[in-house]
């Protein structure tokens, strides 16, 4: 189980702060579109979940580049740059979204990285150009903030759903179109051309987005329409049966105008242990739809890496470590964003992180129980901080275990990021 609860959502209050951070992120997330190569089903276009807030990633300008992050814990957005560029806009309440348009692009105009974007809102009705909004102009932190523990929990949970899956899927992302974060699983079959029909959304980018059979889960925080946040689960094309399928947790039921299955997310942590309530959901429902659409679910699914079997499953080459009775390696995998320990090439341990420019933010640290007296996390923990600390970087030790090691080598301290660290603290 978590040991930190999931938050209270204020369903009840906040639609105001919602409404406009879903025009705020349309304007960064098009920047992000009209810079990048444009990537099978629009992953080119969306927004990324921080332990911060939301990012673009890298965004391509010619032979440099940038990003733009919503650091909803500080209340700004920053706009940095390959060239050095660093530029930060308040978020505050009564700025609209015309002043957001505007600051935005004055921004980039600053840092000799001109856009220009499409102004009208995506997947809105009746939607009101950037420039020419200014109805949309509250912003309350402590609603946003909500939002951002609420998505990043999730992504947390998706994330280990995801590494399930050894076929073709997305990333946990973030759509700014429908402001809602999903992670989607494909068979490697065509599926029947996708109606479309959303509004200001091309029929032809719907088409291409749904163009192979899919499953896909995600959340959703409501809008004053239907203002309960919601974890959702479908499969494109709808197989015969989804609909009567039998899904877990008990709370989730089945959404006939949306054709999908819906799990209040009132009802999720209301469960002794959102994490698995949530992950049982995702499971639950892809093999549902993946078992009656006729899946070869031999071949696309493999173990949970971070399950009980994780670490008997894993071989990994590795170098013989010289007088030791079993050969212990350390080395990055920076594509699964984790250090590995290894024991005669198998993995028995992790270091997982996020790297943020020079930053190296540690959230949680693992070893195999059966090599407990070993030495394995302390191993770990110190080629991990080496090497951040040969690459020049800093270390943000959110995860205990990391923490705990460098309280226990003050020769190490001078690699912790204090003054992030400070700012995180004071936002708790």
């Amino acid at each position: 189980m978590n040991g930190r609860a999931w938050p209270t959502l204020p369903a009840d209050r906040w639609h105001d702060t919602l409404e406009t951070l879903h025009l705020w992120t349309q304007i960064i997330g098009k920047i992000r579109m009209v810079q990048t190569p444009w990537l099978n089903h629009s992953w080119n276009v969306t927004l990324y979940v921080t332990p911060t807030g939301l990012s673009t990633g890298l965004v391509p300008h010619g032979d440099e580049g940038f990003e733009w992050e919503f650091d909803i814990r500080r209340d700004e957005v920053l706009l940095s740059t390959s060239t050095g560029g660093r530029t930060a806009i308040g978020l505050v309440d009564g700025m609209s979204v015309a002043d957001f348009y505007g600051r935005v692009m004055a921004a980039m105009d600053d840092v000799e990285m001109p856009v220009r974007i499409h102004t009208t809102p995506s997947e809105l009705a009746d939607a009101i150009p950037f420039p020419d909004d200014t109805v949309h102009a509250t912003y309350d932190g402590d609603h946003a903030r909500a939002l951002h523990r609420a998505l990043f929990d999730s992504a947390r949970v998706f994330e280990r759903f995801r590494a399930g899956f050894r076929g073709k899927a997305s990333r946990v992302h973030f759509f700014w179109g429908s402001f809602d974060l999903a992670v989607t699983r494909f068979s490697g079959r065509g599926a029947p051309t996708h109606p479309g029909g959303l509004p200001n959304f091309p029929a032809d980018v719907a088409a291409e987005s749904y163009s192979h059979e899919l499953t896909s889960v995600g959340f959703w925080p409501g809008n004053r329409a239907a203002p309960e946040p919601i974890f959702y689960a479908y499969s494109y094309p709808t197989p015969e049966g989804f609909s009567t399928a039998t899904v877990e947790p008990a709370a989730a039921f089945w959404l006939a105008d949306l054709g999908e299955f819906a799990l209040p997310y009132a009802a999720l942590i209301a469960e002794g242990d959102p994490d698995a309530a949530l992950l049982r959901f995702c499971e639950s429902t892809h093999a549902a739809a993946a078992d009656l659409a006729g899946w070869d679910r031999d071949r696309l699914e493999c173990d949970d890496p971070h399950g009980p079997d994780w670490f008997a499953n894993r071989p990994h080459p590795v170098a013989a470590a010289s007088g030791d009775d079993d050969a212990v390696a350390v080395h990055d995998e920076p594509e699964q964003h984790r250090y590995v320990v290894t024991v005669d090439g198998t993995v028995r341990g992790a270091a997982v992180y996020h790297r943020r420019g020079d930053r190296w933010i540690f959230v949680h640290t693992e070893t195999d129980p059966a090599f407990g007296g070993r030495g394995l996390g302390s191993t770990l923990a110190a080629q991990a901080l080496a090497d951040v600390e040969r690459q020049g970087g800093q270390v943000v030790p959110l995860c205990p275990f990391i923490a705990g090691w460098l309280d226990k080598h003050p020769d190490r301290q001078h690699l912790v990021d204090q003054e992030m660290l400070a700012q995180l603290d004071a936002r708790r």
